[in-house]
């Protein structure tokens, strides 16, 4: 069974994948909003850092029961309708975060929040996979992920801005503006992929035959393994990383905003080449590669003693730059690796896993981390070797992905010549 291509021309498919990047963007910074908040959270809240986990991971656990559900019927479906539907729930879930008057509502509202824009990573991760051709993946997940990027650089400065001027509401509410407006954008620049729903009506399984059998295959579960480990490797780190730089290296909280800016602007140039090198060298070797390479800076990130900004801005730009920089050729891999007509399913069951990962990494190191007299974090170094240790064992499961044998055929070929 080959892809299911639609012939875009140049241009439109361009056009569908910055808007795919721009619906990345708004749930990538509707999840990553708290994390710069975390002092001031603490602060004005009193919470604990196991608080603010939980806070953290009820967006995550939210997201992975939706994906769960969502793996069962999602490629009955053509993916333009269930984009746009999922979609205007997410813009309506992060409207009821803003207008959340305190710690629990919020907490109900981050949890909807969750469950919506979890099933939107991973369509937009399925759409990738159905209309752009297995050579040309890796440059397309590279303009799709530099939503990650410009989170950094421009959404998590601005939300600062509008946090500190106007209370932690206003970045909430202009998420929702921006994401309502994307959602016209929808219909008018998304094609029509229904070509897996036809293939599955030549072909009917039931639902339950069709989730049992993404489990068949050891490829797929070696690629839900790799994707579940690379998630905690990151998210052990990543909601407590702000937190530990103010309290721990010495930083202002008004400092914050040149960590993301530095580290997102230097990735919007890295996720763009990271995204060629992976089509033209292989997205396994080039993985493989820069996950080894990010265990440098998040040992180096988790132990940093008290240190000037252009030290902390050094070390964190690197961070940023491998961290988002692997997500790229692995997610090509994985995209890879699934039989076309049950790719849906299968990135749904993705995005489940890699939420999971997020809620049960961020709960296990905010149960590691502790606070000293001073104020100070204890206990993030042996998340930091924790995290490591994860990297590693995802690239020992990495090494063994190989495409599936009904996805396209140059991409079989280019992995066959490579090994």
């Amino acid at each position: 069974m080959q892809d299911s291509q639609h012939h875009l021309s140049a241009r439109r498919e361009r056009v569908v994948l910055w808007l795919l990047a721009s619906l990345q963007f708004t749930h990538l910074l509707d999840f990553m909003i708290l994390t710069p908040l975390a002092p001031q959270f603490m602060r004005q809240w009193g919470i604990t850092a196991s608080q603010f986990g939980t806070l953290v991971s009820i967006y995550a656990l939210a997201a992975a029961v939706a994906g769960l559900a969502a793996s069962f019927v999602i490629d009955r479906f053509d993916r333009k309708q269930v984009l746009a539907l999922v979609y205007a729930l997410f813009v309506a879930a992060t409207l009821a975060c803003a207008l959340a008057p305190g710690f629990w509502s919020l907490l109900a509202a981050r949890a909807l929040a969750g469950a919506t824009g979890g099933v939107v990573g991973s369509l937009v991760m399925a759409i990738v996979g159905d209309l752009i051709p297995a050579e040309r993946r890796g440059r397309a997940m590279g303009i799709v992920m530099s939503a990650f990027p410009l989170v950094s650089v421009l959404g998590v400065p601005v939300s600062l801005l509008l946090a500190t001027r106007l209370g932690w509401h206003a970045p909430f509410y202009a998420l929702g503006g921006v994401s309502l407006a994307l959602w016209f954008c929808i219909a008018r620049v998304v094609p029509r992929i229904d070509s897996h729903v036809r293939s599955s009506q030549a072909a009917p399984l039931g639902w339950v035959a069709r989730f049992t059998g993404l489990f068949r295959s050891a490829t797929h579960r070696r690629a839900l393994a790799a994707v579940f480990l690379f998630t905690m490797s990151g998210f052990a780190v990543f909601p407590f990383l702000s937190a530990y730089q103010v309290k721990n290296v010495g930083i202002s909280e008004a400092e914050l905003a040149w960590v993301f800016f530095a580290g997102g602007l230097a990735t919007i140039f890295t996720s763009r080449l990271i995204g060629w090198s992976a089509d033209r060298f292989g997205k396994r070797r080039v993985f493989v590669i820069l996950a080894c390479c990010s265990v440098v800076p998040i040992l180096l990130l988790t132990h940093m003693p008290r240190a000037p900004l252009a030290t902390l801005l050094l070390v964190s730009t690197l961070f940023m730059v491998l961290m988002s920089g692997r997500f790229i050729p692995l997610m090509a891999l994985v995209t890879s690796c699934v039989d076309p007509r049950m790719r849906g399913a299968f990135m749904s069951l993705s995005s489940a896993a890699q939420n999971l990962a997020a809620g049960v990494a961020s709960l296990l190191a905010g149960a590691m981390i502790g606070h000293a007299a001073d104020g100070s974090l204890t206990g993030f170094g042996a998340v930091g070797i924790c995290a490591a240790g994860l990297t590693l064992a995802c690239v020992l499961i990495a090494r063994k992905l190989a495409p599936a044998a009904g996805g396209n055929a140059s991409e079989q070929h280019a992995a066959t010549a490579r090994a």
